[in-house]
């Protein structure tokens, strides 16, 4: 950018000034009219905007400045000139951060798809960079872009894909501390009036993670709060707020009662609404709400339930096209399988479950494919030879 010294030493200012004062069809008598004073006052002499012009007179004053082009519609740059006006910063909308943000608004929505659909390297790589690009705005643009409810929603959003992220890659108190920053961050745009949706998904992320660490009570209030707060936002946020709280019932209470009261409302729910709009990542689609169906009856130990859903919920992933599920949902059939006594049919859905990982290169799915294969010595069945044949498959491989 050029600095106003140096165009101030070549008179590039004062060509400047006519040349845009002539373009506005404006004559030195009219500019010196409507000067704009360095003490916030109006007019100067003819003589004066001659000087200037003739590069007799130098203006350093950015009151001035920002006031000539204003007037005579000069570009902010051809002065050495941000968009951000720290004399009147209450004032500033910066075409800068609204481009910027629709372009971040983009990549966010570009990275969950990624998330999504392909490795989890790919997905990394895209949050990272908008990582960067979020700390840049924070440290170096004005403290007012934390005002903006776009900004405000748009970090959520993104705190929210890197606590995922740091889920899938095994970094389970990082993405509690995250989860926890992007509620931090949602109560500030609800305080400026942007609504509950944000804190309700950072509630049912937060609540989600504390089960992990073995925060049971913690887990329940914060999605029961969630709930809550569901009732005052969207039906799909709504089903979503209940599919993870049944999910608590069932891993964190061991309530059967309460985990099928809140599933059948999610997935009733579910299929009252449609998906595809863009809220499929924040919100589950029907089949991720049947999963958690399936999976929530492993854990009260009903494994025929389980796999009485088996044909429904892989034809709901196909229609949904939920490549991440399709992904998981073997290791629900291998552990239904495994309770049920039927040994190389869980050894079957087992082996299915770690190639998807070991292509969605997520170390969290990867870490839980070892588990289960291990645990077959520690259920009793570590001398049967499609077991052996597992564990030394996932044994050789890195």
């Amino acid at each position: 950018m050029v600095k106003v010294k140096e165009m101030l030493e070549t008179n590039q200012v004062g060509k400047i000034i006519k040349q845009y004062r002539e373009k506005c069809h404006m004559s030195q008598a009219e500019l010196a009219d409507s000067w704009p004073r360095a003490d916030g006052g109006i007019g100067c002499s003819v003589q004066y905007v001659q000087l200037v012009e003739y590069g007799k007179r130098i203006i350093t004053e950015q009151r001035t400045l920002r006031g000539l082009c204003s007037l005579l519609n000069i570009p902010l740059w051809m002065f050495g000139l941000s968009e951000y006006d720290p004399l009147r910063p209450e004032l500033t909308q910066t075409k800068d951060i609204t481009v910027i943000l629709q372009v971040a608004e983009h990549w966010i929505q570009r990275a969950e798809h990624v998330y999504l659909t392909a490795p989890l390297p790919e997905a990394i790589r895209d949050v990272n960079y908008l990582n960067v690009l979020f700390t840049h705005l924070l440290t170096h643009y004005p403290p007012f872009i934390r005002e903006q409810q776009h900004f405000l929603t748009l970090y959520a959003q993104l705190q929210k894909l890197t606590g995922v992220i740091q889920k899938e890659n095994a970094c389970y108190e990082q993405a509690v501390a995250t989860f926890e920053g992007m509620y931090a961050t949602a109560l500030e745009l609800q305080n400026l009036g942007g609504g509950p949706t944000m804190s309700c998904e950072a509630l049912v992320y937060l609540g989600s993670e504390l089960g992990r660490s073995g925060k049971k009570q913690e887990q329940v209030a914060y999605l029961e709060q969630a709930r809550d707060l569901s009732f005052e936002t969207s039906k799909h946020l709504r089903a979503y707020a209940h599919t993870y709280l049944a999910r608590a019932y069932a891993f964190s209470a061991n309530d059967t009662l309460r985990f099928e009261r809140a599933i059948h409302f999610a997935e009733q729910l579910a299929r009252s609404i449609s998906y595809g709009d863009g809220t499929d990542f924040i919100y589950h689609p029907l089949s991720g709400i049947m999963a958690e169906r399936s999976c929530g009856y492993l854990k009260l130990g009903f494994p025929e339930k389980t796999l009485a859903m088996r044909d429904e919920i892989t034809a709901q992933i196909e229609q949904d096209k939920n490549q991440r599920l399709h992904n998981w949902i073997p290791l629900d059939w291998a552990r239904a399988y495994r309770m049920l006594g039927e040994i190389e049919a869980s050894v079957e859905q087992a082996r299915i479950f770690y190639t998807r990982a070991r292509q969605m290169q997520a170390p969290h799915a990867i870490r839980r494919a070892r588990e289960f294969a291990a645990s077959f010595t520690t259920k009793g069945f570590g001398d049967i030879p499609v077991v052996r044949e597992l564990q030394e498959e996932i044994r050789e491989i890195p």
